[in-house]
C-alpha cells in the first residue's frame, strides 16, 4: 500500500464516498494534521483499560488513546470503551490481535476515513449482535480523519 504523504490527496481520498471507513497509511505529518483537531475532543484511557487492551492484542495501546464520540449498545444499554471497542472488533472478526497490536507499534500511521454509518457489532458484555454508530477512537498512530 502506497503511503499518502499530501494534504491535497488525502483531503482527495476523504471526499470520495466510496472511502468511508477505509484505512490509508500516511506520512507523520499527515497524521498530525489530522488527528490534532480530534486530540481535542478525546477521551484518553488510563492504565486500567490501557491493561485491559494490552491483555486483549498483546501490545500497549500508546500515550493519547481514547474514544472522541460516544457509542452504547442498542441491546443491553451498555455506553462503549476504547477497549469495549477493541474486544467487539476481535469478537465479530473485524481485525485480528495482531493486525491491531500494528496500529500501536511500528513505524507507520494510519488514518480511516470517518464515516457516521452505523455497522453491525457484538457487544462485548452481552454478546448480542446489534448496531452501533461507527465510533471515532485514537491512538498514537491511528486515527479517524
Amino acid at each position: 500500500m502506497k503511503k499518502v504523504d499530501s494534504f491535497t490527496a488525502f483531503e482527495k481520498i476523504r471526499s470520495d464516498p466510496n472511502n468511508a471507513g477505509r484505512t490509508f497509511s500516511v506520512s507523520k505529518d499527515i497524521f498530525d494534521h489530522f488527528s490534532e483537531k480530534l486530540r481535542q475532543s478525546t477521551r484518553e484511557i488510563g492504565a486500567k483499560e490501557a491493561s485491559e487492551i494490552e491483555d486483549l492484542i498483546g501490545a500497549d495501546p500508546g500515550k493519547g488513546a481514547g474514544t472522541t464520540r460516544d457509542a452504547t449498545c442498542e441491546k443491553c444499554n451498555t455506553a462503549f470503551s476504547l477497549s469495549d471497542h477493541v474486544a467487539s472488533a476481535l469478537l465479530a472478526g473485524k481485525h485480528t490481535a495482531p493486525e491491531m497490536a500494528s496500529f500501536f507499534q511500528g513505524n507507520d500511521y494510519w488514518l480511516t476515513v470517518d464515516t457516521k454509518e452505523k455497522r453491525e457489532t457484538i457487544c462485548p458484555h452481552c454478546y448480542r449482535r446489534g448496531v452501533i454508530i461507527h465510533c471515532c477512537y485514537i491512538f498514537s498512530r491511528y486515527a479517524y480523519a
